[in-house]
């Protein structure tokens, strides 16, 4: 896995059975330990890790992942504002929000910047990877407590 001061001006070959993901984590043990437990698996390669939202569109436009886990709170550009620049180049990618915010505007926000996941990083870690291969497949993911926060939202 290669941050943005690892990353050669290509990539290099992947294997082109496994789902590439990049993680996008302001605190840098979280990310380093989300990008540990994807590398677990031997359907998933970490390909990526961003600390800003900044270092993530450079890195996104290079690697090409196909899911990207982003936190909502970076330094810099926030999450929500990281999905739609990524998303304004490259509409087909594709993003899981994992977050400790489960407030009803923070879910809005990221679905309607493109996201097609929410999870919270509280959940099973075995809810992540289903996350990601579903979201992967071209599906959603919203857990049972995010669908009832976004069920009781008060559109403002």
């Amino acid at each position: 896995m290669k941050t943005l001061s690892e990353s050669p001006a290509t990539p290099v070959a992947l294997d082109a059975a496994k789902v590439t993901v990049m993680v996008v984590e302001g605190h840098p043990i979280m990310r380093i330990g989300i990008a540990a437990l994807v590398a677990t698996r031997s359907d998933l390669e970490s390909v990526a890790q961003a600390g800003t939202g900044e270092e993530a569109v450079l890195l996104h436009e290079t690697w090409q992942p196909d899911v990207t886990l982003m936190d909502l709170r970076l330094p810099g550009m926030s999450g929500v504002e990281t999905i739609r620049t990524i998303r304004r180049r490259s509409p087909k990618a594709r993003f899981i929000v994992l977050t400790t915010y489960e407030g009803d505007e923070d879910i809005h926000q990221a679905l309607q910047a493109g996201a097609s996941g929410y999870v919270i990083k509280g959940m099973p870690h075995d809810m992540l990877m289903s996350a990601i291969l579903k979201v992967h497949a071209g599906g959603n993911f919203l857990p049972p407590s995010v669908r009832r926060t976004l069920a009781a939202r008060t559109p403002s």
